[in-house]
């Protein structure tokens, strides 16, 4: 026996350096790091999603602001032109009395 639990001694350490370390310390190691970079991992997705959802959100009140002044200059496209008829009848009538009063 004692041959079996010498050898199965010495499958349980891992030689690092001078010292022995157990495998389960060296496995506990590797998982913490493993969870720490998948943490690592998970916090960089959720600073690039919340920098998409900022991104997405500036885009979207641009569109917004474009749409409104796209209106307000199609508002004021049409008021002016409104007016320019309006003082073009006006002119109109102003000369239809003339006209009709220089042809008696």
């Amino acid at each position: 026996m004692a041959p079996q639990r010498a050898r199965s001694s010495c499958h349980s350490r891992c030689h690092a350096g001078h010292a022995s370390v157990p495998l389960w310390m060296v496995f506990s190691t590797q998982m913490s790091n493993n969870i720490a970079h998948l943490a690592e991992g998970v916090g960089v997705d959720a600073v690039n999603r919340e920098e998409a959802m900022r991104h997405e959100f500036l885009a979207h009140e641009q569109c917004h602001h474009q749409q409104a002044n796209e209106r307000e200059r199609t508002l004021r496209e049409e008021t002016v032109t409104r007016e320019e008829k309006m003082r073009a009848d006006v002119l109109a009538r102003e000369e239809l009395p003339i006209r009709s009063q220089s042809g008696t």
